[in-house]
């Protein structure tokens, strides 16, 4: 199978994963919402913030040492497992011991409980590190992505059924519980390796070096993606922070339903051509246009439509996201450009590389969010665009060099895209300019998306024919009827 092929078939299963996943959630997101209250969200977010920071002290980076290492024996597997397995345990243990502290540090005495029950995801997504490392490694992406659609929907009927059950900030402490759990269940009863009762000295050295520069770049890449939340959080409440963390869903889930799938795959098939930088080049330009020529144009229309969606979808009482959400949607932009990054870095084995660029993100994004945060909610989202924008310069100078190309190719690859949303916003704002005040705010909308939608397809068939004839022959696949893959 060509490496073209092999990555429009894995991308369908990794596609089908991701959006069905983002539809789901989008789905119950959008009920907590107009269900809960802003300070619950907040609540929750703080949280996650650290949860999110001590996982990566569990998982360790093994995960991607796994499905990276070219010769991988059974003792890595078994070591790899009691290794993330027994950081799990004594994690959550210390959580649950310091989560009044903790609760006092994030600026929430209202974390401390929300924190010693969500201590219970660590052993059990340690306990599934190994099993989908396993499955990513094989390509195996359509197992996982009907397992992860599962545990997402039974997750999201619990977590609205708690809602509607007034259990408020537990509801959402529900939906992830449930769901982490499933995700185990159905991860063991599909893979057939069972680890050994044994560890290997050797087996560790060889993950070690890598997973360790794979976890200094996670603690990097936290501090310059989740500071935003931190000095949010604990310097303007956690009402803000929720106004703030519903925004960045919103974003979030766009972004994550356009790279993620394809970032997903991109790791095991670069891999394998990471000894032919000239391929390996060609096919980072052309994977970065791709996901540009749909990331772009969606975020813009967000952009445009944001003051009346979201009251729409999640009710007046979030008028407030509003600005915020705009702004991030210039942050999904600047990150989309970025996609290919990591996986291409990890591909070639430049987590060290990796990792020195994320500290000039984390510095970036950390400096620049203290200075904002006494502005309000809109300047720290400003302040992410602005340190996004400086780690993607500095990202594209070292991997220009690394594959030999010029940044003006990338610039000159994603030129037809930028034309094509510039007609794309003439014609929205044409709209929207002749309906609004005419009628309702929701058919306003939806005539704006279709025909913005229908403007940029009809531009980029003119500007860019080739790149429209490839985004569709990807895509193709997920919309109609076709034999086996």
């Amino acid at each position: 199978m060509s490496l073209k092929v092999a990555a429009r078939a894995n991308l369908i299963w990794a596609a089908a994963e991701r959006w069905g996943a983002q539809l789901l959630a989008a789905a119950v997101f959008t009920v907590l919402a107009r269900l809960l209250d802003k300070p619950v969200f907040g609540i929750v977010a703080l949280a996650n913030l650290y949860i999110g920071f001590v996982q990566i002290f569990v998982g360790q980076g093994i995960g991607v040492a796994i499905v990276q290492r070219k010769n991988l024996e059974a003792s890595h597997l078994d070591t790899a497992f009691w290794i993330n397995v027994g950081m799990a345990v004594a994690l959550a243990g210390a959580t649950i011991a310091l989560r009044h502290p903790a609760g006092v540090l994030l600026g929430s005495d209202e974390v401390g409980p929300v924190l010693s029950v969500l201590a219970v995801s660590l052993p059990l997504w340690a306990l599934t590190v190994v099993p989908s490392a396993l499955l990513e490694r094989e390509l195996k992406f359509k197992v996982l992505a009907t397992r992860s659609l599962t545990a997402s929907a039974v997750g999201g009927v619990v977590g609205v059924t708690a809602a509607f059950l007034g259990l408020g900030v537990w509801s959402l402490v529900l939906q992830q519980l449930v769901g982490a759990a499933l995700t185990l269940v159905l991860l063991w009863s599909t893979v057939q390796w069972r680890p050994r009762l044994r560890g290997s000295r050797k087996a560790f050295a060889d993950l070690a070096p890598f997973s360790g520069s794979v976890m200094g770049n996670n603690v990097l890449w936290f501090v310059s993606q989740r500071v935003d939340q931190g000095v949010i959080g604990r310097g303007l409440g956690v009402e803000a922070l929720g106004t703030y963390s519903l925004a960045m869903r919103v974003v979030t889930l766009g972004l994550d339903s356009i790279s993620a799938p394809v970032t997903r795959v991109a790791m095991p098939l670069f891999s394998g051509i990471q000894d032919q930088s000239e391929r390996l080049m060609r096919v980072f330009l052309r994977s970065t246009s791709l996901v540009c020529s749909v990331a772009f144009p969606a975020f813009l229309g967000l952009l445009l439509v944001a003051p009346d969606l979201i009251p729409l979808v999640f009710g007046s009482k979030w008028e407030a996201a509003i600005v915020p959400t705009q702004i991030l949607c210039v942050l999904g932009c600047v990150r989309a450009v970025q996609t290919f990054v990591h996986p291409t870095m990890m591909a070639l084995g430049r987590a060290g590389v990796y990792m020195s660029l994320f500290a000039v993100s984390a510095v970036a994004s950390a400096a620049g969010c203290l200075l904002a945060a006494g502005h309000g909610v809109a300047a720290v989202a400003w302040a992410m665009v602005i340190a996004a924008a400086i780690t993607g310069l500095a990202n594209f100078m070292v991997l220009s060099r690394l594959l030999h190309f010029s940044p003006a190719a990338l610039l000159q690859a994603l030129s037809p895209i930028v034309a094509g949303c510039g007609v794309l916003a003439l014609a929205v704002v044409g709209v929207d300019h002749t309906l609004s005040g005419h009628v309702h705010a929701l058919v306003n909308v939806m005539i704006q998306i279709g025909v913005g939608g229908l403007v940029y397809a009809a531009s980029m068939a003119f500007l860019a024919r080739g790149l429209s004839a490839e985004l569709w022959s990807t895509a193709k696949p997920l919309f109609m009827k076709s034999g086996p893959i």
